[in-house]
């Protein structure tokens, strides 16, 4: 087959010029090659009709309408999705990534970043333009999300779903007993799931915990720095044990500790209780729930309770409800309500009170706590699932009619919470 010389003599100009547009655009699919190669041989055509000059005249011309073409194609070309690589490994079938015996992290070509904890596992679901679907199947996760134009990232644990734009925090799951644990170290995130009333806006520096259908938000503070290994323990009854930069979490302070006559003076031994104590809020980010139960009870109930500071009474309740200890964690949201009358934490003590109550079958006590707490915070974060349990102990106690005006009143209130259903059959 005969071929035009001066095509011949192009040849090393467009395989050059193929090479640079590799480098500069990317790799191309196979279509797009083809729609490439269509493009020049098209611009060639024109150009040997038209004349142009002969040998480097023409070469020079082909160069320009090759880059004309290519780049045209190159800024025609469709977004592409992102990718993602794992450090030592690779997503198995599905998107599955599993930490088995260490840490592992995803990166992201936008330049996000999710670090899976050892024993973790997670599922990328799928990746977009601006974002990717991940899901958290167990264990935890410190995620880091570059914030860009038009960015999305959705995270999924169990039934609860957190929309991103651009932050970092830490995600905890337990798929068993169904407990979840946000920390939001910047940015903002909106999650939804089925105890909350539609999409929840977290903003810095708050803490979301969910324990058996239990909802709270409070600021984890300098005391519980948000590192991925500082959230909420993924099992409850099992002491987590801390990474080499937590510290190891303070031990319980057993009764004989301080005895030994003349070694220890009061002062000093005081000193070692108050700082016990401090670290509290800290034990109870990273699940060391028995350890603060132990601490309470091995240094005397009474002057845990008397002299702790709000924080460390609300890490007391919380680990005492996390480990079964209703009478414990009664105990210290009472302390709460009486000596932090005026916090916003003793409104609050005043749902949790009644959730107790609830869960020991005392209802007119339940029923009293969550009628407290919508008259001290009407507006607050639990007034819709205040309502809402208002209503269904009052139609178990005392029957529908007495429960409608309430239904009714939720669904004016809060016509997509939770209890909405319950209460337009009641309404009806």
């Amino acid at each position: 087959m005969n071929t035009d010389p001066r095509e011949d003599a192009l040849a090393p100009a467009a395989a050059r010029l193929v090479e640079l547009a590799r480098d500069s655009f990317g790799e191309m699919s196979d279509e797009q090659r083809a729609r490439g190669a269509r493009a020049l041989r098209l611009r060639l055509e024109t150009g040997r009709a038209r004349s142009f000059p002969r040998s480097g005249g023409l070469a020079l011309a082909a160069i320009g309408v090759a880059i004309a073409a290519l780049a045209s194609l190159y800024i025609k070309r469709s977004p592409s999705n992102l990718s993602v690589r794992v450090d030592g490994a690779s997503l198995e079938t599905g998107g599955l990534l599993q930490a088995k015996t260490a840490e592992s992290t995803a990166h992201f070509s936008d330049g996000s970043e999710v670090v899976l904890s050892a024993g973790g596992q997670l599922h990328v679901r799928s990746l977009e333009e601006h974002g990717a679907h991940i899901t958290l199947d167990a264990g935890r996760a410190h995620i880091y999300v570059v914030h860009q134009s038009h960015t999305h990232w959705e995270f999924a644990a169990g039934p609860f779903v957190v929309d991103v734009i651009g932050t970092a925090f830490g995600l905890s799951w337990n798929n068993a007993s169904q407990e979840l644990d946000l920390q939001l170290e910047n940015g903002a995130v909106k999650v939804t799931g089925p105890v909350l009333d539609g999409a929840l806006s977290l903003r810095a520096g708050q803490w979301l915990s969910v324990r058996q259908g239990d909802v709270r938000i409070r600021n984890f503070g300098a005391t519980a720095t948000p590192t991925p290994t500082a959230i909420g323990s993924a099992a409850p009854s099992v002491e987590s044990t801390p990474s080499p930069t937590e510290g190891a979490p303070s031990a319980a302070l057993a009764p004989t500790a301080f005895n030994s006559a003349g070694s220890v003076s009061s002062a000093q031994r005081a000193d070692a209780i108050r700082a016990h104590r401090a670290r509290w809020p800290s034990d109870l980010a990273q699940g060391h729930y028995a350890l603060i139960v132990s601490d309470a009870l091995s240094t005397g109930l009474g002057a845990s309770l008397s002299q702790s500071n709000v924080d460390e009474l609300w890490a007391l309740a919380d680990a005492a409800r996390y480990s079964r200890h209703p009478e414990l964690a009664q105990s210290a949201l009472t302390a709460v309500r009486q000596r932090f009358a005026s916090s916003s934490q003793a409104r609050t003590a005043a749902f949790y009170l009644g959730r107790l109550a609830e869960a020991t079958q005392d209802a007119r006590t339940a029923l009293n706590w969550f009628g407290v707490y919508l008259t001290e915070a009407p507006n607050g974060a639990y007034a819709s699932e205040a309502l809402g349990r208002k209503m269904t102990l009052v139609q178990r106690l005392d029957g529908d009619a007495a429960a409608r005006p309430i239904a009714q009143s939720y669904l004016l209130r809060f016509a997509t919470g939770t209890y909405a259903e319950a209460a337009r059959a009641l309404a009806q």
